[in-house]
C-alpha cells in the first residue's frame, strides 16, 4: 500500500490484498481497521478521504471473505455479517415445512418469519457496511437460540424463528437496536403451503423497500 501511495496510484487493489491477508491469517476486524487507521495517519492529507471511504469498504469486505472461509462454508454464511445467506434460509424453510409435516403440525403455529429494518436507510457505502456489521451483532444478541437470520438487502433482515410468547418483543428490540428510532418490524406466521412460503420469501427479496407494520 505504501508503494501505491508513493507512486500516487489507486490503492484499492493494495487494501484488498491487506484485507485478504489479515483475514486469512486470523486477524480480527478491529485489528484490520487499526491497520487502515495507521495508514491514514501517515498518508498525505489529499489521500485520506479516499482511504476512509471506498478503500476502507474494499479492505474490510476482503477481510470478511477471507476470515469467514476459515470457520464457515461460504455457501451457507454471509462473509461480512456471519448471518446465513438467503440461499441457506430457503433451505432451512424447506426443512421447517418437512419437520411440521412429519410432526403433523401447522407451520404457522410453530414458526414465523420476522422481518426487521431500521427506520432510515444509510446512503453512504461505508455507513451501509457498518450497518450490516452492527446488524449481525445485534441479531445474535436478540435471537441467540439458533434462529436462521439473513439480510435480504443492506438494511432489511429476515429471520425464520420458532413462535414464542416473546417473539414480537424481541423483534421490536432488534428493530430499535438497528438505528436511532423504533425501527420497523413484522412478525408473520408461516403460510400452510411450502410453495407459498418460498414465494413469500421471493417477494420479500424482490421488494425490500415496502413498508412494514
Amino acid at each position: 500500500m505504501l508503494e501505491a501511495l508513493a507512486r500516487h496510484e489507486p490503492i484499492d487493489d493494495a487494501v484488498v490484498e491487506l484485507g485478504t491477508a489479515r483475514g486469512g491469517a486470523g486477524f480480527d476486524l478491529w485489528e484490520t481497521a487499526s491497520d487502515l487507521e495507521a495508514l491514514a495517519e501517515i498518508s498525505p492529507e489529499t489521500e485520506v478521504g479516499g482511504l476512509a471511504d471506498s478503500a476502507t469498504v474494499a479492505a474490510l469486505s476482503a477481510w470478511a471473505d477471507a476470515f469467514i472461509d476459515r470457520v464457515h462454508p461460504p455457501a451457507c454464511v454471509d462473509a461480512l455479517t456471519g448471518l446465513v445467506t438467503l440461499g441457506y434460509l430457503r433451505v432451512r424453510l424447506s426443512e421447517v415445512y418437512r419437520e411440521c409435516e412429519a410432526g403433523h403440525r401447522r407451520p404457522g403455529e410453530a414458526y414465523a418469519l420476522v422481518v426487521v429494518g431500521p427506520t432510515r436507510r444509510a446512503a453512504d457505502p461505508l455507513a451501509r457496511l457498518t450497518g450490516r456489521l452492527h446488524a449481525g451483532r445485534c441479531t445474535r444478541q436478540w435471537f441467540p437460540g439458533g434462529e436462521s437470520a439473513c439480510h435480504v438487502d443492506d438494511a432489511l433482515l429476515a429471520i425464520l424463528s420458532p413462535r414464542t410468547p416473546d417473539l414480537d418483543e424481541r423483534a421490536a428490540g432488534l428493530a430499535r437496536a438497528l438505528g436511532d428510532g423504533p425501527g420497523r418490524h413484522q412478525v408473520t406466521p408461516l403460510p400452510p403451503d411450502h410453495d407459498d412460503g418460498q414465494r413469500w420469501l421471493d417477494e420479500l427479496a424482490s421488494a425490500t423497500g415496502r413498508s412494514l407494520s
